[in-house]
């Protein structure tokens, strides 16, 4: 069934950004990275940048840290009373995410309120407890060396959490290397190439200009984009 997986594509890919739906305790067992061993499903983005300085304004917070721990998270897109699901990728069968916490080592843009810092990224379909795989996701492991671009989501938590601007905001660093990945997106295989050197003085460069009012910040899309209705 291609529509409900395109429209459920299309939700989840806006709920990391925007999501303000029902929890749930998280299960208890281990976790894995979201890119391994399953297929991906083309989604819609919040925001397409034309450069790094662009994403880096319309970034709450950019920061270098390492990855501690991955761990499940809460429930959003489920309906509140138990039904029979029409299919895998129902918009009724909801999704868990999935918390990345980030031992934040600088803080490139922005101020954190506190650390470390909790990052919400898409987790599994509660329909059949699969991974839920974005075209153009990052995938994070524990140890593993990141730059994210991030906003502070804006719903009343015990802690503060946040989501990647993006599929454009996420870096994975192996020492002087920025890491190559499967995306697609012609600025992302570009800083690819850089380095990390670069990469921190072109985001640290960037975070100045934005201060400045050098760089004009894309304005953060409203819940209302994310519903069927407002798909046109």
């Amino acid at each position: 069934m291609r529509a409900p997986q395109w429209r459920m594509s299309l939700i989840i890919g806006l709920f990391a950004l925007l999501t303000a739906c029902a929890t749930a305790p998280p299960p208890e067992a281990a976790t894995a990275s979201p890119q391994h061993g399953r297929e991906a499903l083309a989604a819609a983005e919040a925001f397409d940048f034309s450069s790094l300085a662009q994403m880096v304004a319309t970034s709450d917070l950019v920061i270098r840290g390492r990855v501690t721990e991955t761990r499940p998270s809460r429930i959003v897109g489920a309906e509140p009373t138990p039904h029979e699901l029409e299919s895998e990728y129902s918009a009724g069968s909801g999704m868990r995410l999935e918390e990345v916490v980030i031992d934040v080592e600088a803080i490139l843009h922005g101020e954190p309120p506190g650390r470390p810092v909790v990052v919400e990224v898409d987790g599994w379909w509660m329909s059949n407890e699969e991974r839920v795989v974005l075209e153009d996701q990052v995938g994070f492991d524990n140890g593993q060396e990141v730059v994210l671009a991030l906003h502070q989501k804006r719903e009343q938590f015990d802690e503060p959490r946040f989501a990647l601007v993006g599929s454009q905001g996420a870096f994975l660093l192996d020492g002087p290397r920025v890491m190559q990945t499967k995306r697609t997106d012609d600025l992302v295989r570009a800083i690819e190439q850089w380095g990390t050197q670069r990469l921190l003085s072109e985001v640290e460069a960037a975070s100045l200009a934005a201060g400045k009012g050098m760089v004009t910040p894309l304005p953060r899309p409203s819940m209302r984009a994310a519903s069927p209705e407002a798909e046109g």
